[in-house]
């Protein structure tokens, strides 16, 4: 969609110099709104381009069955490669999953997975899994899911656990902010980043207006809000809350009675994240369940997105296509091509010369920060390595050479990137793409 928006506005802007000599002062202002535009565009679709991120499939991956339950619900987390072009979801190169799990509820109390809230004895449960639309009208644009602020997340294409926070048992006023439970997303394995989406804390039961709001519990991690509609708040201070600030409470994220958004949770290797869950009324002399019935209660859903880490995709060629012992101008490069993200770790570089070579200048690269490389006369690349943050696209590395006589014909060289925050390229073994190799004729 994008690209046809592209080539519209290609086809404009050229008709519009074509016809410019003809033009007055106005056309030329129209001119530069046209380039203006075209240029915003191609933007917008780079920035497209870079949003890969790992999400809940409402397809694929979550729990099956209807409610209520209080056991531990998991998903596994689909690779969402063109979010937000389009919603067509992958297996991630490694299986990560996140568990939600309930626990220490307060005595009397009730939370539970897939709850529903009706006149019927008792009421049908509602799925364990769909999408987050099941309650509270949530709009797309108030979610975040990767890089740019309220885009990303679907709220039919992509999954979400369903909970329900009863208000039956409580007995306190019901102007007050209550403790339910304490709710924890675990992640196998550890992830860094994560981003929460909760949809639709809000809901009603005749006069009474009441919504879950949550404290944050986990030490060593902070959370902070990404999008969401206007009362959906993440407050400072100790603890951290994720709070609905409407002063009228209700089942609406449209209206802004019920709040739906996204949070960041900023940590490495961050393997859960625990929240307290309290239930907070907004008129005080009213009755948290006036019929005596479970009927009274705020159902809502959780979701999660991950940014997709860094893949690197290495190969290595040689200039010319045939090196000639002695001449000058001979060079390896090794091209390394950094997709869905950029880089978060240094990317280190290995490579030993064919017998017969050294380097023959400073070696060089474009498309990231290179640096601990060894001058002229070496026989590898020890020490070479390319900063955190390259962005998405190619590195390519120059290395000269001097070809010597005792070079074998072919020779072959091969050289290894590992790090940059790809996992595949981290841990031992390396996959094959971590390396490149080229066979090159001497003569």
């Amino acid at each position: 969609m994008v690209e046809n928006i592209v080539a519209s506005w290609v086809e404009h802007a050229c008709n519009w110099r074509a016809a410019s000599s003809l033009r007055t002062h106005q056309a030329d202002s129209g001119q530069r709104k046209w380039t203006a535009g075209l240029l915003a565009l191609l933007s917008m679709s780079m920035v497209f381009a870079q949003n890969a991120t790992f999400e809940f499939d409402v397809t694929t991956g979550g729990p099956a069955g209807n409610g209520p339950s209080t056991a531990a619900q998991t998903v596994t987390f689909r690779n969402n490669q063109l979010n937000p072009t389009n919603n067509v979801f992958n297996a991630t190169p490694t299986p990560i999953t996140a568990t939600a799990s309930i626990s220490n509820v307060v005595a009397g109390r009730n939370v539970k997975f897939g709850q529903n809230f009706s006149t019927a004895t008792p009421p049908v449960g509602l799925p364990l899994y769909g999408a987050l639309t099941v309650a509270g009208a949530p709009l797309n644009a108030q979610f975040t899911s990767g890089t740019v602020a309220a885009q990303g997340l679907d709220v039919v294409a992509n999954g979400a656990i369903e909970l329900g926070v009863s208000t039956l048992g409580l007995a306190t006023a019901t102007n007050t902010r209550n403790r339910m439970a304490d709710l924890t997303i675990t992640f196998t394995p550890p992830v860094d980043n994560p981003i929460l989406h909760f949809a639709s804390l809000g809901g009603t039961i005749g006069a009474l207006g009441f919504s879950t709001e949550f404290d944050l519990l986990t030490a060593g991690v902070t959370i902070a809000k990404l999008s969401g509609n206007t009362n959906f708040v993440v407050t400072a201070g100790a603890p951290q809350q994720i709070n609905n600030s409407a002063a009228t409470l209700g089942a609406s994220c449209t209206n802004n009675l019920a709040a739906c958004g996204s949070v960041r949770v900023t940590g490495t290797a961050v393997s859960s994240v625990s929240f307290g869950v309290f239930v907070r009324g907004d008129t005080a002399g009213l009755a948290w369940n006036p019929n005596g019935a479970n009927e009274a209660g705020d159902v809502w859903t959780i979701s999660a997105s991950l940014q997709s880490p860094s893949s690197l995709t290495v190969t290595k060629s040689s200039t010319p296509g045939a090196f000639a012992v002695g001449a000058a101008g001979q060079s390896y490069t090794i091209t390394i091509a950094v997709a869905n993200s950029p880089t978060t770790a240094p990317i280190s570089i290995a490579d030993i010369l064919p017998t017969g070579m050294t380097t023959s200048a400073a070696i060089s690269a474009t498309g990231g920060t290179l640096s601990g490389c060894p001058a002229a006369g070496a026989t590898s690349l020890a020490g070479c390595s390319i900063a955190a943050g390259a962005a998405t696209g190619n590195i390519v590395i120059t290395v000269p050479v001097s070809v010597a006589a005792t070079a074998a014909n072919p020779s072959v060289n091969s050289a290894t990137a590992s790090g940059g925050g790809d996992p595949s390229c981290t841990t031992l073994p390396l996959a094959a793409k971590c390396s490149g190799s080229t066979s090159t004729p001497v003569v």
